[in-house]
């Protein structure tokens, strides 16, 4: 991404462009991470998996019949993952919650990093305008700040994960 962002792009509305679409990719690496990361911890440890199971939200809400226990209990597995899935990953306050309820993982600050997910949200929904109409200016200054807290987040994380790999081996 900041070799991307290095380029020399002549054209003005091309750069603009550019920029908020490298924009728009940081937040989704930092999507695919957090998924990835949560996803393939959890499969891979049944007090992760039990854990999942007992604290995620969406699961305490249903119900079950007696007649469906035995079905729920072989497809934990996939009905596990297929949640996971659905979770929408830039939605940081649930997924910090969720790291936290089943993997005793604490998220660093990311206030600056969720004001940057509002913003991706107005470059891809709003067409780079606020809900007031103004248009938001990407420059490669701000891309290569974005990118930075993205990878000190990520790397935090990943080390608090390593750490508990550490522990449990």
């Amino acid at each position: 991404m900041r070799v991307l962002n290095k380029l020399s792009v002549p054209d003005s509305k091309a750069k603009k462009t550019l920029r908020r679409h490298i924009y728009v990719g940081v937040i989704a690496c930092l999507e695919t991470y957090l998924s990835d990361a949560f996803i393939n911890t959890v499969l891979s440890n049944k007090e992760y998996f039990s854990s999942f199971f007992t604290s995620f939200k969406d699961f305490k809400e249903q119900k079950l019949g007696m007649n469906e226990l035995l079905d729920v209990a072989n497809k934990a597995e996939e009905i596990a993952k297929k949640a996971m899935l659905e979770v929408l990953y830039h939605n940081l306050p649930k997924v910090s919650k969720m790291y936290e309820a089943t993997l005793n993982i604490v998220f660093p600050n990311f206030s600056e990093i969720q004001k940057a997910v509002l913003i991706r949200h107005d470059l891809v929904h709003r067409n780079g305008k606020t809900k007031d109409g103004k248009e938001i200016i990407i420059d490669d200054i701000m891309v290569d700040d974005l990118i930075s807290k993205v990878e000190s987040f990520i790397s935090e994380i990943d080390q608090r994960l390593n750490e508990k790999d550490n522990h449990n081996a």
